[in-house]
């Protein structure tokens, strides 16, 4: 579990990883563009750019996860990882005895 801190440094990573790639995917639909007005093959370019596409979901979603953990945090339904310590019984790291009969 993370510091509240440590989640919007996580979501300030996302909104970056996400203008990276949708600018990465705008480049290559231009270089697929222009591959075909000049008849080269654009086959793995429109691979690449289905896979560039995937990663984008999954960026997003990713996101939305990190923005729900920090709606959280801040409404007080997720503990940050120092709140969680410190509300853990004494001895919360033992292993449970085995069960008696």
């Amino acid at each position: 579990m993370a510091t509240l801190e440590q989640e919007l440094e996580h979501l300030a990573d996302a909104d970056r990883d996400i203008a990276k790639a949708e600018l990465h995917i705008a480049e290559l639909e231009l270089t697929a563009r222009r591959l075909a007005e000049t008849g080269g093959d654009t086959t793995l370019t429109h691979q690449l750019l289905a896979t560039m596409r995937e990663s984008v979901t999954t960026f997003r979603e990713q996101r939305r996860l990190i923005a729900e953990t920090i709606d959280d945090m801040r409404s007080g339904r997720r503990l940050e990882i120092e709140d969680a310590v410190a509300l853990a019984p004494p001895g919360g790291n033992e292993p449970i005895p085995p069960a008696t009969r």
